[in-house]
């Protein structure tokens, strides 16, 4: 039994005793390309690009595309829109005359601004 722990502990001591006597990393992983001021200055212009032509298309989009949006509930209303009117907003609509009550409201017919 002890030429088996022998026979295992020269193995052992050889399978540490060797290593790789190169960079492993630097020759199995691609070399990294540095990244130059040109090349991030590109990267910020091609996104600020992008976000200003995004505003001008916000900005200027065609109402007969956004109209329908907006009357579907998709999109808020404009100020243009009757919500935002301030003279209709104030408007108080008449009272229904019921049927069944004794006394009919008779100032319940005109209707009344705020």
């Amino acid at each position: 039994m002890s030429q088996l722990w022998d026979q295992i502990g020269q193995a052992r001591r050889e399978h540490r005793s060797k290593s790789y006597t190169g960079d492993l990393a630097a020759d199995v992983l691609p070399q990294a390309r540095r990244q130059s001021f040109r090349d991030v200055a590109s990267r910020a212009l091609r996104g600020a690009l992008a976000v200003a032509a995004a505003v001008v298309l916000a900005w200027f989009w065609p109402e007969q595309i956004t109209g329908p949006l907006r009357a579907a509930g998709v999109l808020p209303p404009t100020q243009s829109d009757p919500a935002y009117n301030t003279t209709t907003t104030g408007v108080i609509p008449a009272l229904p005359d019921f049927p069944g009550l004794a006394t009919p409201s008779s100032t319940a017919d005109d209707s009344f601004e705020i």
